[in-house]
């Protein structure tokens, strides 16, 4: 890469101004009498051990018939030249560094999850850091674009890209070590479907869910989300040309035997219907472009969680019981949790009732979640 070229040596502004007198044939006493000022200072200026300030531009350009920043430029020049050799400029390399290292990735929130690992002082070991961060998100050099999948999400005003995109980083890497049984077939999804549903009824069962998907072809990961990025969910692939080697992740923003069923079914669902051939990242917010996938996605998943035929006794009904959920729930074989969630998000159940139900399934998944 071509860098502009730093002259070995660069001469105090005062080389000129003892070329101006020379050409005129006065003495640093004669100039001294004509700027009014003592002959020390003069000497001092044209040494280089004395700036020229602004005051004394303008007053040499109006001996020498100048403009002021013909000598503000040269004095600028020159000290520039001191100071790239000195302390302060390295401390400013280091400075600069640190502030595109701060532009790629949240920092703070990668070191502190072990996502990349800073030893000691990050000013004294700010190459390795540098290497660290380049490593992690796929880049030769701190100076590079990092490769951004085309996949659709709409930013909120808030939402913090850069932590979106080392989110989706981990969740690759993760994804990566990940041995599926199988070739991934989209037409076996429903067959998928099945062998998860009888998990539905326990807690507990959710440890197995990704031994199931991995069954299927299908990669799963859990990464907690970043600060900003107030994701739920997303699916991606491995292999973005071939649309091939599937993943499915969650960040189980909500510790909730429901939103984990329901998102990893709006998660299946996308992957069934190929919404989004390069991929999605769900989030609370839905862009208008995205609508009409989103609520099928919704749809379907509610349709293999609570099949219509089940639900349909209870549409038209304003309030729902908790006999009525716990009936609901041994009819198909699903925690009561699940069914309460469908009834609240439908308005027949307060959300305030019954929580004890949306039970924390968090605790069995720690084999899972990356920490």
């Amino acid at each position: 890469m071509f860098t502009k070229p730093i002259p070995a040596r660069m001469n105090p502004p005062g080389n000129q101004i003892a070329r101006e007198l020379e050409a005129r044939g006065w003495t640093q006493k004669d100039l001294a009498d004509i700027m009014g000022r003592p002959v020390q200072v003069i000497n001092e200026i044209i040494k280089g051990t004395k700036q020229i300030t602004v005051e004394t531009a303008m007053e040499l350009a109006a001996t020498f018939g100048n403009e002021p920043e013909t000598w503000i430029k040269l004095e600028t020049q020159y000290r520039l030249f001191l100071a790239r050799g000195s302390k302060e400029a390295k401390e400013n390399a280091g400075i600069s560094l640190r502030s595109k290292i701060y532009d790629k990735v949240p920092l703070p929130e990668l070191i502190k999850r072990k996502w990349i690992s800073a030893e000691g002082n990050l000013r004294s070991h700010l190459p390795e850091l540098e290497e660290a961060v380049c490593r992690f998100l796929g880049i030769d050099t701190i100076d590079e674009m990092p490769h951004v999948p085309a996949m659709r999400h709409t930013l909120a005003k808030d939402q913090n890209g850069m932590a979106l995109l080392a989110w989706m980083r981990r969740a690759e890497a993760l994804a990566g070590t990940q041995n599926p049984a199988m070739p991934f077939e989209r037409k076996k999804i429903p067959a998928l479907i099945d062998a998860l549903l009888p998990l539905t009824a326990a807690p507990a069962s959710v440890s197995k869910v990704r031994d199931v998907l991995l069954s299927f072809g299908i990669r799963f990961v859990i990464v907690p989300h970043l600060s900003k990025t107030y994701l739920d969910g997303a699916v991606f692939y491995l292999d973005t040309e071939t649309r091939k080697n599937p993943v499915v992740a969650i960040t189980m923003r909500y510790d909730r035997v429901d939103w984990f069923w329901f998102t990893l079914f709006h998660e299946l669902a996308h992957l069934f219907k190929n919404h989004y051939p390069e991929g999605v990242l769900d989030d609370e917010r839905i862009s208008e472009n995205d609508k009409a996938n989103e609520e099928e996605a919704d749809s379907l998943a509610k349709e293999w969680l609570i099949p219509e035929s089940a639900y349909a006794p209870f549409s038209d009904k304003h309030f729902v019981s908790l006999p009525d959920v716990k009936a609901l729930a041994l009819c198909l074989r699903r925690h009561p949790g699940i069914v309460l969630g469908r009834f609240q998000k439908e308005g027949k159940i307060s959300y305030s009732r019954h929580r004890s139900f949306l039970v924390r399934v968090k605790i069995y998944l720690e084999e899972f979640i990356d920490r």
